[in-house]
């Protein structure tokens, strides 16, 4: 009996040892395990030195389990937790166009041609309401930022039934509640919206509420979100800072306020760096943070600095395994949508938002169509802001809400120009914008200088929100012109005139547009009394239909560095019209700007107007000093012309570090030929050479242009000429 009571403490003593052997066995294994976490700091366009990193860590094999981030470290590091890689997130920085897309109004390609020119007429607009001036609004949206968050990461939140827990890799997006002034890691919700409240630069862009806080920018308090890693128990952490250490700024607002920004966490920063194993801080003291358009340099500094970090990381995970927790991303069946509502409407009628919404009742939601339904919303000109909601039902269906934020469409217009030629021009308009909450526009203007025009009417750019324009205007004005006689200057004369137009017009994509309608007016001339004052009519009604055609991808209105314009307009004139007059007037211009090197562009172009029968007086081509180079304004008044154009330009300078505001230096020369096609289009031609500087400002475009006219010629008959324009030419052309 004793010894059987022996061997079962044998056995008992024996399985104790056994079990503490397996379990210190199984500790070392699990000690071998390596979960790395990673946190992306804020910095604007510097925090794109992340995706950088990234490339190196994939192609050395680094997995990653745990992403924080902040501000652009949100944006990139949310791509990556999304599923994206790092070359996808790479293509998708370089793509952008991160200066529209940064710009508080919708991109400049997405409005229509008519669109595009209608809101550069003037530089200055107020809203108000019922004619009380209303305060503008101090900070920008961000609705393009927000489409485009929308597009990336609508199917990735629902997929993970809008938990930061549930995506390819665990992600928290930091930003601060302004209530608790506190930062805050977002872990659940549209991923979208979660990643915008982080990017709110406070006083530049607006904040996001978010479950009753509301929410700015991250980097206020935590630049870098290290310690927000925590919550996943990662083995091994590591922060990525992108910051400018240096005083040095060029200055805009962004490299301010980022600036301020990096002094007030400075202290939660260090902090933050010490919670880290390792820490990759890529050279980026050549940059700012306002440098979007040097992606691909910012993404090689990234590079540069992950292989300079590679030795001191590969020395600290060595012996370990590294684990790879990423998971596949998951897929969920689209719901059907139950029903859609619309949030936020006061004036704006449900029915003309119907009309353009893709998405319907009944059917499997699509987040690529709801999202273009949005940009649609927003395109018309009528919110500030435009987002969505999605209300679950019971059944797995969803109501869509359609959260929007109307103006008030009460808006004064203001613009002032200058040139040599005119002298000093002002305009005022005041409007009502989306009458009866149809999206019709209503407007009367008034402008002072040369020509004092008054004008009223109503106008859009948009038919039941589809791409027709149309105007209809009453309008009266006094234009004061020069009358030349064999370059000699004669007299100065007015033209007063009073009448109408109504026209109708059809985007053909963003950069073509044709329109047509009919044009009335009278035209009454106070010409001093001259020797041949009786060649010229005492007053002349002119009514005539005009068919119009144009394409126009300038990348700017009034400062074009690169793109194509071409016209093309017709008028006919009959007296079954009602008019004094009988021709046929074709005009037809062609201007292309090209790019040869980063720093220099030609330009050429090509103008041809031709007409036939009795040409009212008012209807002649008139030149200017800006058009023909080396002619005072209207010294070519002629029933046809030609002129030919070349130039030369370098960009010398940006103003304040800015590309949209280019300045250039050149030289251009002109040809140009005004007699009628009967007698010999090419005889006589009379040639232009000057230098310019032209620039694009605050304030509007500037334009200095020096020229020389007929220098082929004997002293006597050389002309010169100084142009000078400051500002947008708002004065209507019709």
């Amino acid at each position: 009996m004793g010894h059987i009571i022996k061997m079962i403490k044998f056995l008992l003593l024996f399985l104790v040892f056994f079990n503490q052997a397996l379990a210190n066995d199984t500790k070392d294994n699990d000690s071998l395990d390596l979960r790395i976490g990673i946190a992306f700091s804020a910095g604007g366009a510097l925090g794109l030195a992340h995706i950088g990193v990234l490339k190196v860590f994939e192609k050395e094999h680094i997995p990653i389990s745990f992403v924080t981030g902040t501000s652009m470290g949100a944006l990139i590091g949310g791509a990556y937790a999304a599923g994206f890689n790092a070359t996808q997130i790479e293509s998708i920085a370089l793509s952008i166009d991160w200066s529209e897309l940064l710009k508080p109004t919708k991109p400049f390609g997405t409005f229509y041609l008519t669109e595009r020119e209608k809101k550069k007429r003037y530089i200055f607009e107020l809203r108000h309401k019922n004619f009380i001036p209303i305060l503008p609004r101090g900070i920008i949206p961000l609705q393009n930022v927000e489409f485009f968050l929308m597009e990336i990461f609508s199917e990735p939140s629902y997929y993970a039934n809008y938990n930061f827990d549930s995506l390819p890799l665990p992600y928290r997006a930091i930003a601060v509640d302004l209530n608790s002034k506190k930062p805050v890691a977002l872990k659940n919700g549209r991923l979208d919206k979660a990643i915008r409240a982080s990017i709110a630069i406070p006083g530049i862009f607006s904040s996001v509420r978010i479950d009753g806080m509301e929410l700015i920018d991250g980097g206020v308090h935590r630049y870098l979100p290290a310690e927000e890693l925590f919550e996943f128990e990662p083995d091994f952490i590591i922060g990525v800072v992108t910051i400018k250490n240096t005083t040095e700024s060029r200055h805009s607002v962004l490299d301010v306020v980022s600036r301020t920004m990096n002094i007030l966490g400075a202290e939660d920063l260090h902090k933050q760096k010490n919670y880290a194993d390792v820490i990759i801080e890529p050279d980026l003291q050549q940059f700012e943070p306002s440098d979007f358009s040097r992606v691909k340099e910012i993404i090689k500094a990234g590079e540069a600095a992950a292989i300079k970090s590679l030795p001191e990381i590969k020395e600290k995970i060595k012996n370990r395994r590294l684990t790879n927790v990423r998971k596949v991303k998951s897929y969920r069946p689209a719901p059907k949508v139950h029903s859609i509502r619309f949030k936020g409407l006061k004036t704006t009628k449900v029915s003309t938002l119907n009309r353009i919404l893709k998405t319907r009742t009944n059917e499997y939601l699509s987040f690529k169509i709801l999202v273009n339904d949005l940009k649609r919303i927003f395109q018309t000109g009528l919110f500030y802001q435009v987002d969505y909601e999605l209300d679950f039902k019971p059944d797995d269906s969803v109501d869509v809400i359609i959260i929007v934020d109307e103006p008030y469409y009460g808006v004064y217009l203001f613009g002032v120009c200058y040139d040599n030629e005119n002298g000093l021009a002002t305009g005022f308009e005041i409007g009502q914008n989306n009458l009866f909450g149809t999206g019709i526009d209503a407007r009367s203007a008034l402008s002072l200088g040369n020509p004092n025009e008054f004008r009223t009417g109503i106008t859009g750019t948009r038919i039941f929100l589809l791409p027709f324009s149309y105007l209809l205007d009453g309008f009266w004005g006094v234009k004061t012109n020069q009358l030349y006689k064999n370059n000699t200057w004669i007299t100065d004369y007015s033209t007063v005139y009073r009448g109408g137009i109504f026209r109708i017009g059809y985007a053909i994509g963003n950069n073509s547009f044709f329109d047509t309608g009919i044009k009335g007016k009278q035209a009454i001339y106070h010409i001093p009394p001259i020797p041949w004052k009786d060649s010229i009519p005492e007053k002349e009604w002119i009514v005539y239909p005009f068919l119009n055609w144009e394409f126009n991808n300038f990348d700017d209105f009034y400062v074009p560095t690169k793109g194509l314009k071409a016209t093309a307009n017709f008028d006919y004139s009959n007296p079954m019209f009602l008019s004094d007059s009988n021709f046929i007037k074709l005009q037809i211009s062609f201007n292309h700007y090209l790019n040869i090197r980063k720093f220099m562009l030609i330009q050429y172009g090509i103008e041809i107007g031709l007409s036939n029968g009795g040409l009212p007086w008012a209807e002649y081509f008139y030149t200017d000093g800006e058009e023909f180079v080396g002619f005072d304004k209207d010294e070519f008044v002629s029933q046809q012309r030609i002129i030919l154009s070349f130039g030369i330009e370098f960009k010398v300078f940006e103003l304040f570090s800015r590309p949209d505001y280019p300045v250039f230096l050149g030289t251009i020369c002109n040809a140009g030929t005004f007699n009628s096609v009967s007698s010999d289009l090419t005889k006589s031609p009379h040639y232009g050479v000057g230098v310019l500087l032209r620039a694009n400002t605050p304030v509007g475009p500037i334009n200095f242009i020096l020229g020389i006219g007929d220098f082929n010629k004997n002293k006597e008959n050389i002309r010169s000429n100084l142009y000078i324009s400051v500002g947008r030419d708002f004065r209507y052309r019709h």
